[in-house]
This record gives structure tokens, C-alpha cells and sequence, in this order.
């Protein structure tokens, strides 16, 4: 059987929930579940992810008359996120939410959603995402055997923080010990301005950060917050250099094993749930500052402009221009505008 992303995410829709003998297929009575299914994530169970994923596991079991039940394991309790993500390549894992920039090494164009200071608003990213550039990502990533869900969820702009000092220019990168994920376009950023990038799982950070081994971190806001890096870090500058969406990922193998009607119905929901999910963390966004701020750590506000002028001058978005399909390139220009 030949599994799309076409005939996966819409197979659906044409099967009908009512068998031969007149009764609903989904309102059945309760039951040991037909088909178990695992999302894992890397986010703690306070990030508004985990519950909204844990809603939709909750209508899909209700939405399937019990035949299928969903567990979420969020806080990488199944592994890291690159270790999750392996195990989805090979069918092992079912589901995984987190960035698309963990798939860097599988389809290098990926990559160019975190390309550093591309996107100047969250509404540039989601246009984006929600139009013709996600479909290219997900077309790209289909042909590696990976399925990419329509909707994605909100993870924000990443900030820096730092234990020494507020970054306000790009000089003020130099010499500090970063941790970073192990995304190559991300760690080229650090490096072309001077810092030196260490990638340590995020479980570990808090400890990292703590004992020294690390100056700084870069995340969202809503990372920040409940991984509690405000306790060990003293500055945190809005540099917004990546805007990161969380994508649902799906083997190929494991979802094209339902029944279509029962596929669409996993589908839809957690589809709903990514659109559930943005606008809480859109609204979550707006006060967490303030509320970060009153647990000590200073905010200031570096201008996003003068980091970019200095990437174009280290020749950062030639070297990756050159590396992309000029296609993909000219898809995020669309939205973002000239870049370097």
C-alpha cells in the first residue's frame, strides 16, 4: 500500500461510520481500545501543548466509540526529541510534536524555517506556514516518508538569556557559552557572532545553566517559564532571532494502519487542537513578560535590525542562500521580504 500524506490526511472523508446492519460504528459500547496510539513532546505538562493535546486524546477515544485511545507523553519522557524523532522514521513512536528543525539532517530545506531573524511578527509566520511555504515543507518531508499534520502549533519567538549580561548588539554575543539545540543553522548563527554554542538536551539546561556550563540559553517565553530558567538566569533580551512552530509529525506506517474513518477522526481533532492551542499561546505570550519580570529577571529590548545588518555583513544568508533550493528561498521571501 503506497501511504501519502494525500490519501492519509483525506482518505477519510469518503468513508461512511454506519455498518451494514444500521447502527453506528463509532457509538458502539465501550471497549478495550482496537487501536493504541503515542504523541510524544519535549514540553513540561504546564505548557498549554500537553493539555490541548490531551483534549483531543480525550475526543478521539470519545469520537471512536473507545476504539482508539490516545496517550501523550509530553517532558521527553520518551526520549529526547531527536531520539523521538527517530523513533517515528522508523515506526516506533506514532506521533511527535516539536520543531521541524529537528529534521534538518533528514531534508536539509527544513531548515530554512529557522533561518535567524527572517520573520518579523508572528502573523509573517503563521501566513507562511498556514500557506504556500508549509505546504513545500510538508510536500519535502512526505517524500522522506515523514507526514506533517496542516495545522501547526504555537511555540513563539525565541529570546536569549544570559546569567552576565542583557544582549542589546550582536557584540555583546561574543565569548558566551550558549546552549543551543543541535540545529546547524542555529549553532551558525551563534558562531558568526561570536558565541560559543553547546547543545545539551533540554531536560538538562536548568542543571547546565545552574553549574555554569553553559552562560545562556535561547527559548520562548513560555519555555522560560516552565522550565524555570528565570531561577539561574539573570537577563532576558527579546532578540526574537527564530520564529519555531511546533509540527505534528506522523508515521506513515502506524497512522496508514486505521481505518480511514477512524484516521480522519485522530486527524481532525488534533488538528483542532493546534488552532485551540495558538491562540491560548498567543494570549499566554502577552503576559508571561510580566509575569517572568516579577521573579527578578531583567527584560530589555535589542533592535532586531542591527543583527541582521551584521549577518549580512558576515555573509550568513549567502552561505545558507547557496545551500537551499532557490525555490524555498523565494517561497519564504514571499512572506518575509528580502532577506540579507
Amino acid at each position: 500500500m503506497n501511504i501519502t500524506r494525500r490519501n492519509l490526511l483525506q482518505s477519510g472523508a469518503k468513508v461512511g461510520a454506519v455498518s451494514a446492519f444500521g447502527f453506528n460504528i463509532l457509538t458502539r459500547p465501550a471497549r478495550a481500545a482496537e487501536f493504541n496510539l503515542k504523541i510524544g513532546h519535549g514540553q513540561t505538562t504546564e505548557h498549554p501543548l500537553d493539555p490541548r493535546l490531551k483534549e483531543a486524546a480525550e475526543k478521539i477515544k470519545a469520537d471512536t466509540g473507545g476504539r482508539v485511545e490516545v496517550q501523550v507523553s509530553g517532558n521527553s519522557a520518551l526520549g529526547s526529541e531527536a531520539q523521538m524523532m527517530s523513533q517515528v522514521r522508523s515506526g516506533a513512536l506514532d506521533m511527535l510534536c516539536t520543531s521541524v528543525l529537528f529534521l534538518e539532517g533528514t531534508f536539509p530545506a527544513v531548515s530554512i524555517s529557522g533561518l535567524a531573524f527572517a520573520y518579523k511578527n508572528n502573523d509573517q509566520g503563521w501566513a507562511a506556514w498556514d500557506g504556500e511555504f508549509g505546504s513545500y515543507i510538508r510536500a519535502g518531508l512526505e517524500k522522506q516518508g515523514i507526514l506533517v499534520f496542516d495545522k501547526i502549533f504555537e511555540h513563539g519567538f525565541r529570546e536569549m538569556t544570559t546569567a552576565v549580561r542583557p544582549i542589546n548588539e550582536p557584540g555583546d554575543l561574543k565569548g558566551l557559552k550558549l546552549r543551543v539545540p543541535a540545529w546547524p543553522i542555529l549553532t551558525s548563527m551563534c558562531e558568526q557572532l561570536g558565541a560559543s554554542p553547546t547543545t545539551i538536551g533540554i531536560k538538562e539546561v536548568y542543571s547546565a545553566l545552574q553549574t555554569h556550563i553553559a552562560d545562556g540559553q535561547e527559548n520562548p517565553l513560555a519555555s522560560i517559564e516552565f522550565f524555570k530558567f528565570y531561577e539561574v538566569q539573570k537577563y532576558c533580551s527579546m532578540t526574537n532571532h527564530i520564529w519555531d512552530p511546533f509540527c505534528m509529525f506522523a508515521s506513515p506506517k502506524r497512522l496508514g494502519a486505521l481505518p480511514a474513518n477512524l484516521r480522519e477522526i485522530v486527524i481532525n481533532n488534533i488538528n483542532s487542537a493546534a488552532l485551540k492551542q495558538r491562540v491560548e499561546m498567543r494570549h499566554l505570550n502577552e503576559t508571561l513578560r510580566g509575569k517572568i519580570a516579577q521573579s527578578g529577571m531583567i527584560f530589555n529590548d535589542p533592535d532586531q535590525d542591527l543583527f541582521r545588518k551584521k549577518l549580512s555583513e558576515l555573509g550568513f544568508y549567502k552561505y545558507w542562500k547557496e545551500k537551499y533550493d532557490p525555490v524555498a528561498w523565494g517561497i519564504l521571501e514571499k512572506y518575509c521580504g528580502t532577506l540579507g
